[in-house]
């Protein structure tokens, strides 16, 4: 047996120490085997009793750190004592500041000559870790209300955590998006976690495209808007100008003005934004107008201004005699009402009309004196002439140059006189008369033109009238043409002359041309094909001459047809036209589109020589086509290539496109075989039990050429050329089999040592926190089969089944063991929801007995989105995530998650008290003085208190919290608003005394004596107990002072 066994002299299981009394080579470091396996085989074994020893070892603090050690204290021997440390360069007892791994020791009495060996393992905690962030997205972007509960694993344990918003406990409420935390464990190891919500809103943005009004007085404005970001559906506020309100998307039919829109989405994230609707102006028509002097004239103008609307303007003038423009100023009018419609370039519209006036037209009258006969000169007019300002001139033109100047005229011959006479004014007036005379013969022509070019189609109908019937013809023509016929046929082009003679000799001629049309032309333009039995021909053609529109009839190969002038998509060949004008005149061609030679692929192909030896070759040789050529192979495994010939091939379908300079293409592909692989197929019989020598491999071998030779090799120097071998330890077979043709195929075979049992396992959490509704299903893999099962877990839980219910969150170990009692255990973590935790910023009544308290509440754990149901003071209820607008008291709420978990919380708005006041009235203590005064005292509200006060003739004071003095009478109003805007209105009277009156009652004294007497009466004033009375006499001395005095001289 090829194992290195390392003998121990003690037998010790320590945290964080592998000790074993026997140490065979698969339980040590494959890099301390490799590398020192001669210099522990040279150990003394058998000198371990001498001498014992401890070892120990300090973990590294945080993961990936190396400040670690592993040592070995000797607790007995002779010494002195040496220590090597394989793969370090330390030679002291202790190793120090290592990586977490395998350390191996070899400690030698150098007394007794005896070494031993020790396998020492530095531990290192797992690395922190968040495997779950339980994260609750900010309720809209850019606010910083996003939750956070991490669950987090690894590391030391007595976790601290620091967030970018400054919380430092587990659970935060106030995060952003995104948002960097910092965990730090017992040992002061630290992982930093940039987190960003999965599901955070957009910032709301709105978009608009606003449409103006586009005529004056018309509510066709519009804004259409598109809104983007934000939760869920959206709700529109729009307000605008004379109360306008929608809570459309998009608004129509709108005046002009500003309008203002508010968006909030489903989580009442707020954005908004404003549009301007602008009145268009109204289009404006100004005029210059220039009236017609003369009657009948057409001198009148009118000169139009336009202003407003949208420029540019077109114009619709409508007048007298059917008149009509389209230009914006007229000129040479005749007198009438002229009609205009301007319209701007959005189609708004302005209509109004226009007089344009003149003088009465002057007014012509005639006694007409014709000729006898025709020819004559014996005619005569005599006029009479009419105008509001007098004739002052007679001009007349006739037949033969004929002018005069007088009034009345005579010796005229036959035809139109015109007469123009003018008026003081310079206006004229023209008339025509006619001296008529004997009929003239008159003739008319019915010309009928040749039909197609060089036919002898022409025809002239002839109808005479006039003169004195019985008519004689004579015609003249072209090529000495000659006829008395009245009418002719059977024409060629030219010039054809008759003359007509009445039965009094009189003469009429005239000459009358026949015409043709020009020869229909065609000139073409052929596109002949790209590549062979394509369909990229194509023929343009341009006819002109003939008469007309042209009918088209194409015909060409395998019954190909079109009416089409040009025609594309054609095949090589001959392509018959017919060109037919209106006369159904002809135009007739043949033309012919060619084609390039076909592509052709000659090829010449070698296939391989050994199964998948990449031996193949082909060599193609192309033809055809046009210019040079380019070459696209493609083949298995990816292949491609762009030469022409191709080499080093495995076997497979190879296809190659060639592609001409016209882009035409030809595609060819060739099979390259290979001999049969060499297949190995084996029957492996693996080792019962681990550590056993029973493996065994049965080879079986197909395909190849001829016989077969075998060779194998093995773990341990292990070589046969047997088929089939048996007796195997666990390690890798390799097989080479040798075919005639020299190909090999290797395989390689694994002889293992059975399987460890592996447990999983499905674990349910617990929905709410508190509770116990875990579960854990197990599975177990590997072993021998026939299971049993020992739980432990938090408080004391123990159980034997398979799967275990009914479980609260913490941790769950089972240990599994097998037929064969191998032992295997497992742990399982069962976490719970977090709990419903909230928390609320109350906002309380700003002024007593008002409804403007609120309560924000914010919720932390739980699962999912939440529904709320609150209640508070006189029955109220709400489903309301948070409460606005209530009154104080107590509010109750029940907060469920989607999982039906649920958490009760209550909350209290306060208010101030009422605003109260009390007041000290003093009245003034003498009617019409400034002697009284208001002392008041206020209660309730929110200190501090502003106070204004108003009174008659214009009093005013105000201050904080002040009094007021020196008052006459009247109503004083006192306002009272607190810190919070609370307010509070009291009037106050003071009121005059009745004026103080007194009334004398005086009796004279007696001659010479001292016995007069005044006695007063008074009333009015402050009533009292009594009057105050003080009598003095003229120089000012005081002489009474009751209300009578007596003993007066």
């Amino acid at each position: 047996m090829n194992r290195l066994l390392l003998l121990l002299s003690f037998n010790l299981v320590v945290l964080g120490i592998h000790a074993q009394s026997t140490l065979d080579s698969d339980d040590i470091d494959s890099r301390y085997v490799d590398e020192y396996g001669d210099l522990l085989k040279s150990s003394s074994f058998g000198n371990c009793a001498a001498f014992t020893a401890t070892p120990s070892s300090s973990p590294v603090s945080c993961n990936g750190f190396d400040d670690g050690q592993a040592c070995i204290t000797v607790t007995s021997g002779v010494g002195p004592f040496t220590y090597l440390w394989l793969g370090e360069s330390s030679t002291d007892s202790c190793l120090s500041n290592v990586d977490a791994g395998a350390y191996i020791v070899i400690v030698t009495d150098v007394g007794q000559g005896a070494s031993c060996s020790w396998q020492i393992t530095v531990s290192e905690p797992t690395a922190i870790g968040v495997i779950s962030m339980n994260a609750v997205a900010p309720s809209c972007a850019g606010e910083c209300d996003g939750q956070a509960n991490p669950l987090v694993v690894g590391g030391n344990g007595g976790f601290m955590y620091s967030y970018d918003s400054g919380e430092t406990t587990q659970a935060a409420t106030m995060l952003c998006n995104p948002f960097q935390l910092t965990i730090t464990d017992a040992n002061g190891c630290t992982t930093d976690t940039l987190y960003t919500f999965s599901n955070a809103p957009d910032t709301i943005q709105i978009d608009g495209v606003v449409t103006d009004n586009i005529c004056f007085g018309f509510d066709d404005g519009a804004i259409d808007v598109t809104v983007s970001g934000g939760v869920g559906t959206y709700d529109y506020s729009w307000s605008g100008p004379n109360g306008f309100s929608s809570s459309d998307e998009d608004i129509s039919g709108l005046e002009p003005g500003v309008y203002d829109l508010d968006v909030t989405d489903d989580n009442s994230c707020f954005q908004s934004a404003s549009f301007t609707v602008v009145a268009a102006t109204d289009i404006v028509v100004d005029a210059v107008i220039g009236d017609v002097l003369c009657s009948g004239t057409n001198t009148g103008s009118i000169d139009i201004t336009t202003s407003g609307g949208n420029p540019d303007y077109s114009y619709a003038w409508t007048g007298p005699s059917g008149f009509s423009s389209a230009s914006e100023d007229l000129i040479l009018l005749e007198a009438g009402e002229y009609f205009l419609t301007v319209t701007d370039i959005e189609g708004c519209t302005q209509d109004t009309s226009f007089t344009v006036s003149e003088n009465p037209a002057i007014i012509i009258t005639a006694d007409i004196t014709d000729n006898d006969c025709f020819g004559e000169s014996e005619g005569a007019i005599d006029v009479t002439a009419i105008s509001v300002s007098g004739i002052s001139d007679y001009d007349w033109t006739g037949p033969g140059g004929f002018t005069s100047t007088s009034e009345d005229i005579s010796l005229l011959a036959a035809g139109n006189y015109m007469l123009t006479v003018t008026d003081n004014l310079g206006c004229t007036a023209d008339t025509i008369f006619t001296v008529d005379q004997a009929d003239e013969i008159i003739f008319d022509l019915v010309v009928t033109d040749i039909l197609c070019n060089a036919d002898s189609t022409g025809a002239i109908d002839l109808t005479v009238s006039g003169g004195t019937p019985g008519y004689q013809y004579s015609w003249s023509g072209p090529n000495g043409y000659s006829s008395s016929d009245e009418d002719i046929s059977n024409l060629v082009v030219g010039s054809y002359t008759i003359m007509i003679t009445d039965t009094n000799d009189c003469v009429k001629d005239t000459t009358v041309t026949i015409i043709e049309p020009t020869a229909i032309s065609v000139t073409e333009s052929i596109i002949d094909l790209e590549c062979n039995s394509d369909n990229t021909g194509a023929i343009d053609l341009e006819i002109s001459g003939g008469t007309g529109a042209y009918t088209i009839d194409w015909s060409g190969p395998n019954g190909y047809t079109s009416t089409d002038e040009d025609i594309a998509g054609l095949e090589a060949g001959e392509y018959d036209l017919t060109v037919t004008d209106e006369n159904l005149c002809e135009f007739l061609a043949t033309y012919t589109i060619d084609q390039p030679d076909s592509l052709s692929i000659d090829i010449i192909s070698t296939d391989l020589s050994c199964f998948n030896d990449s031996s193949g070759a082909i060599d193609i040789t192309v033809t055809g086509g046009t210019g040079t050529y380019s070459y696209l192979w493609t083949g298995p495994d990816a292949f491609t290539s762009g030469d022409e010939d191709i080499s080093d091939l495995d076997a497979g379908d190879y296809t190659v496109q060639v592609t001409d300079e016209n882009l035409c293409t030809a595609d060819s592909t060739i099979t390259l075989s290979e001999p049969d692989a060499i297949i190995l197929d084996t029957l492996v019989t693996q080792i019962a039990c681990p550590g056993d020598e029973n493996g065994s491999i049965d080879l079986t071998i197909s395909g190849g050429s001829g016989t077969y030779t075998v060779s194998w090799t093995g773990p341990g120097a292990f070589s046969s050329s047997d088929e089939d071998i048996s007796d195997l330890d666990e390690g890798i077979y390799t097989v080479v089999v040798t075919d005639d043709n020299l190909c090999s195929e290797t395989l390689s075979v694994e002889i293992i040592d059975p399987l460890p049992m592996v447990i999983t396992g499905v674990v349910t959490d617990v929905e709410c926190f508190g509770e116990a509704t875990g579960a854990i299903d197990i599975t177990v893999t590997n072993g021998a089969g026939g299971f049993t099962y020992s739980w432990s877990g938090p408080n004391g839980y123990t159980s034997t089944d398979e799967d275990i219910i009914d479980l609260e969150a913490g941790t769950y170990t089972v240990t599994v063991t097998d037929a064969n009692l191998c032992e295997q255990s497992n742990s399982f973590i069962v976490i719970e929801n977090p709990e419903i935790m909230l928390s609320a910023v109350i906002t309380d009544v700003v002024c007593g007995g008002d409804s403007t308290g609120a309560i924000d509440i914010t919720v932390l754990g739980g699962q999912g989105d939440f529904t709320y149901a609150w209640s508070g003071p006189d029955g109220f209820t709400s489903m309301d995530e948070d409460l606005v607008d209530v009154p104080a008291g107590t509010y109750d709420v029940t907060v469920t998650d989607q999982l039906g978990c649920t958490e009760q919380e209550s909350y209290t708005i306060d208010q101030p008290d009422p605003l109260t006041v009390t007041a000290a009235l003093s009245d003034p203590l003498c009617s019409g003085e400034f002697n009284g005064d208001i002392d008041i005292a206020i209660m309730g509200g929110t200190p501090d208190h502003l106070i204004t006060w108003t009174g008659p003739n214009g009093f005013s004071a105000s201050g904080v919290g002040i009094d007021i003095a020196d008052l006459e009478a009247g109503d004083y109003i006192l306002n009272i608003t607190d810190d919070e805007g609370c307010t509070l209105d009291t009037t106050f009277t003071l009121n005059d005394p009745v004026e103080l009156m007194a009334s004398l009652d005086i009796t004279q004294p007696g001659c010479g004596l001292d016995n007069g007497e005044v006695s007063s009466t008074v009333s009015g004033g402050t009533v009292a107990i009594d009057y105050t009375y003080v009598w003095t006499d003229s120089t000012g001395d005081t002489i009474g002072t009751a209300a009578t005095i007596s003993g007066l001289g």
